[in-house]
C-alpha cells in the first residue's frame, strides 16, 4: 500500500471515529431524555414498573458512556500501537539502508584486497622467476648430446664460450651449457670466464665474426637450433655482436641476463 493509499485509510478510521463518539452521546442522551418523561408524563404505571424501567434504561446509559469512554481509550491505544509499529518499520528501513551501504563499502574494500593480493601475488611470481636460476638437467644434456651426434654435419668449427660480468646465475648456466656442448661435439670447451660486458644481451646468443667463413657461421646456426630444441628457448643467433668473437672460424656462445 503506497503513502497515499495509508494517507485516505488513516483519514476514513478518523472520521469513522469521529461520528461513533456523537452518537453514542445522541443514544445516552435520548435514553435520558426517555428517562425524564418516563417520571413526569407516565401517570398509570406504579412506582416498582417506573423503577424497573428506570434501572433498565440506567444500565442503558452507563453501558453506552462505557463504551464510548472505553472504545476511546481502544482507539488512543491503537493508534499508539500504529505510531509505534511505525516507528519501528522506519527505524527497520534506516537500518536496513545503513547495512546495505556497510555491506557495499566492505564488499568494496574486500574487491580493493584481492586486486591487491592479485597484484602481490604477481608480484612474488615475478620476483620468484627472477631469484631462480637457469638449470639445464641431466635429460636436456643428454637430448643435446643425441641431437648433435645424430647430425650428418655435426659442427667442427672452434666453440668458445662466456657470460655476462657480474652474473653469478648466466655463469653457472653457460657452465652447464658448456659441459653438454663439450660432451655433444666431443671437443674440450671452457667454462665461461664472465667477462663479457654486453650487460643488455638477454638471453642465449650464438654468435660468429662479421667475416666469419661459411662453415663457421654454417657451425652457429646448427649449435643455436640444437640448443633451441634442447630446451633453451630463448636462444638467438648474431653475426655483430658488441665483443669480437676471436676469429673468422670460431663460434661463441655468450650467456647474458635472464630474458
Amino acid at each position: 500500500m503506497d503513502d497515499a493509499a495509508v494517507s485516505a485509510t488513516q483519514a476514513a478510521f478518523d472520521s469513522a471515529n469521529f461520528w461513533s463518539g456523537w452518537a453514542t452521546i445522541i443514544v445516552a442522551v435520548g435514553v435520558l431524555i426517555e428517562f425524564i418523561v418516563l417520571f413526569i408524563f407516565s401517570k398509570a404505571m406504579d412506582w416498582r414498573e417506573k423503577a424497573c424501567l428506570a434501572i433498565a434504561s440506567g444500565l442503558i446509559v452507563v453501558g453506552v458512556v462505557g463504551e464510548w469512554w472505553y472504545g476511546g481509550k481502544a482507539v488512543t491505544a491503537s493508534e499508539a500501537r500504529q505510531a509505534d509499529a511505525s516507528e519501528k518499520a522506519a527505524n527497520a528501513t534506516r537500518d536496513a539502508g545503513i547495512a546495505n551501504e556497510r555491506a557495499a563499502a566492505l564488499e568494496k574494500q574486500a574487491a580493493e584486497l584481492r586486486n591487491k593480493n592479485l597484484a602481490l601475488e604477481s608480484e612474488v611470481l615475478t620476483l620468484r622467476a627472477a631469484a631462480t636460476w637457469r638449470e639445464f638437467s641431466g635429460s636436456q644434456h643428454d637430448s643435446l648430446v643425441s641431437l648433435i651426434k645424430n647430425l650428418g654435419n655435426a659442427p667442427k668449427s672452434k666453440v668458445l664460450f662466456d657470460s655476462v660480468v657480474g652474473n653469478p646465475e648466466a655463469k653457472h648456466f653457460g657452465d652447464l651449457l658448456a659441459k653438454a656442448l663439450s660432451d655433444a661435439l666431443e671437443m674440450p670447451i671452457d667454462e665461461p670466464p664472465g667477462l663479457s660486458t654486453c650487460v643488455q644481451c638477454t638471453g642465449v646468443w650464438v654468435c660468429v665474426d662479421a667475416d666469419a667463413t661459411e662453415a663457421a657461421s654454417a657451425d652457429g646456426q646448427i649449435v643455436r637450433a640444437a640448443l633451441e630444441r634442447a630446451g633453451v628457448a630463448d636462444a638467438k643467433f648474431c653475426t655483430d655482436p658488441k665483443n669480437g668473437q676471436g676469429g673468422p672460424t670460431i663460434v661463441k656462445v655468450l650467456v647474458g641476463p635472464k630474458g
